[in-house]
């Protein structure tokens, strides 16, 4: 779904800022080729997922006419490690989704991630206006979807956990990546 909304933003800038394009399309080349020949296997290299996933918030970044700000923390050695594909660039891309949709001043979104010795942890937050309640339902069909898909090849070695404060949403996924099903 994140490259029919990356195409989709494409099109919309090559209206009013077609010098932001020959960038553009080289990110999503790169993004589409991984999901051609990467991305049909069990597992994929972590290193090159989280490679393709900077290369994919810089997708979204370019030419973003809101005041949006993204952090990216990167920490620990994924190398040599590998993931089931599509679980963390939908992550993201359902929280960009969902900040396009949100009407605050500015928006912000934090992304941390930690590798170390077979353990994968992720922490996404994103700016939400203050007086929306804190009682919404985070759980969107994406987000439900890749709980699903966790729950079958990281069964009981694996968290994903939504939660909603006062100015953020926040998704925390932590996997133990030896104990996948493959």
């Amino acid at each position: 779904m994140f490259l029919i909304n990356a195409l989709d933003k494409l099109e919309q800038l090559s209206l009013v800022r077609p010098s932001l394009i020959a960038g553009m399309v080289k990110k999503i080349k790169n993004l589409l080729l991984y999901v051609i020949y990467d991305n049909n296997q069990a597992s994929v290299n972590l290193e090159k997922e989280l490679s393709l996933l900077e290369e994919y918030i810089g997708l979204e970044k370019t030419g973003n006419t809101d005041n949006l700000r993204v952090l990216v923390k990167m920490t620990g050695n994924p190398s040599g490690e590998r993931i089931a594909p599509f679980i963390i660039l939908p992550i993201v891309e359902n929280g960009f989704r969902q900040l396009a949709s949100l009407d605050v001043p500015e928006k912000n979104m934090q992304l941390d991630v930690r590798v170390d010795d077979g353990h994968f942890q992720m922490r996404l937050g994103w700016s939400k206006p203050i007086d929306s309640s804190t009682l919404m339902n985070g759980n969107t069909v994406s987000l439900q979807h890749i709980g699903r898909r966790l729950n079958l090849l990281y069964p009981e070695s694996h968290e994903l956990k939504v939660t909603i404060t006062t100015e953020q949403f926040i998704v925390n996924l932590k996997i133990n990546l030896n104990r996948a099903i493959t």
